[in-house]
């Protein structure tokens, strides 16, 4: 199909295997993808992989932009879309971005990944991006809810005897008993709650992934009773690869339970994966929707503008009721008057709770040398006086 311009973006259907173009900012210059033309020996070890269907297409070409220009890294965007979907792609034309579509899937994989009622195939991408980019020494794979901050030296160079390494799902299955105590993912499968990875991103090295091993293991797991899991993507990663997944620290994947306990610090994290069901590409509710998320809106625009592509329109995954929505706004109203309600007393005392075990989650993992990149984090911050808005709890800034 023929590539048309619009606006600052390009529509395509098809896999383009240069970019050229400038950003807004007008501080980057068009390079060759692959090449050492910009970026030295970082551009050829390190890439970065995102992978989508149609539907997020969009704000995965605002990432990819954001990300090459910080980052200074080759980054492919593999598209993936359903048979139904022959609307046409808007493309960035940002220096550094390469469009892959309907690459992943192909062979025995054709059938074998059906779309999954939360999510399209797409998920699986990233099983298979080590067999479609071996160029490099490393590949950064980022689910597209994420937004990326300062890249630390090194990442290249961390060992992966196993081929992968990932954060730990940080307040997931470890700190919920209830759950896990009724979900069969726990009680019947294998799978180690206190040792549960996320897979929102993920270091791979290429040179050491058994693809051919993999689509084995994928081929029971799709037969088992554990492929209509809720993240049975996660779930696999975290049965295949037990015991052999290098731990990294939450720099490279924190997770939004973290973002509102005043950890961050000047140059951290490297990524924020906003992981609840609301996401900052979405159209926001009016109320009860974390700040966290409303900032990460405002950036992900700029994120826009910033590629030449245009705002999508996407719907939340939940929609929040609307007494919830009021009974939000008039706690607001109230917590302006300084007064505290019961339920933010309570809100608060828990907060603490999990900022205390968040910093006792980083001080050991930074104590056991659990993780392989080094400590960004402070691990003696003070107590911050926090603030609640009717929906969450703060820190003071």
């Amino acid at each position: 199909m023929r590539c048309g311009k619009q606006g600052s973006g390009i529509i395509a259907s098809h896999s383009k295997k240069l970019r050229y173009g400038n950003l807004s900012r007008g501080d980057m210059q068009p390079f060759e993808t692959g090449s050492l033309a910009s970026g030295g020996d970082k551009r050829r070890k390190l890439a970065c992989g995102l992978v989508c269907d149609h539907k997020l297409a969009i704000p995965a070409g605002a990432l990819a932009a954001r990300i090459a220009r910080l980052w200074n890294v080759d980054v492919h965007i593999f598209v993936e879309r359903p048979a139904y979907a022959s609307a046409p792609i808007m493309e960035t034309t940002a220096p550094g971005v390469t469009y892959h579509y309907e690459e992943l899937f192909v062979g025995d994989l054709e059938n074998l990944l059906p779309d999954h009622p939360r999510f399209s195939r797409a998920a699986w991408g990233r099983l298979f991006l080590p067999k479609a980019l071996p160029g490099y020494d490393r590949i950064l794979y980022c689910d597209i809810d994420v937004l990326p901050g300062p890249l630390p030296d090194g990442i290249e160079t961390i060992d992966l005897p196993d081929g992968i390494g990932m954060v730990r799902d940080y307040y997931g299955p470890a700190f919920m008993p209830v759950a896990r105590d009724k979900d069969v993912r726990w009680t019947q499968f294998g799978l180690n709650p206190e040792s549960y990875f996320n897979s929102g991103a993920l270091l791979i090295n290429p040179n050491q992934w058994d693809g051919d091993k993999i689509l084995s293991a994928l081929k029971v797991f799709m037969a088992g009773e554990l492929a209509a899991a809720p993240f049975l993507d996660q779930d696999f990663l975290n049965l295949h690869f037990d015991g052999k997944i290098v731990e990294l620290s939450p720099n490279l994947n924190f997770q939004q339970s973290l973002m509102d306990l005043g950890l961050e610090g000047a140059n951290t994290p490297t990524i924020r994966h906003l992981c609840h069901g609301i996401k900052h590409y979405h159209q926001l509710p009016r109320y009860s929707v974390s700040e966290i998320t409303r900032n990460a809106s405002a950036e992900f625009r700029e994120m826009v503008v910033d590629a030449g592509l245009p705002l999508p329109n996407l719907l939340p995954y939940e929609n929040r009721k609307s007494t919830t929505q009021v009974k939000a706004a008039l706690r607001g109203v109230i917590a302006k008057t300084g007064l505290k309600t019961p339920k933010a007393v309570r809100m608060e005392t828990r907060w603490r709770e999990r900022r205390r075990r968040a910093l006792d989650y980083l001080r050991a993992g930074v104590a056991e040398g659990r993780f392989a990149d080094p400590n960004v984090f402070d691990l003696n911050p003070p107590e911050p006086r926090v603030r609640f808005n009717g929906y969450e709890i703060l820190p003071v800034e």
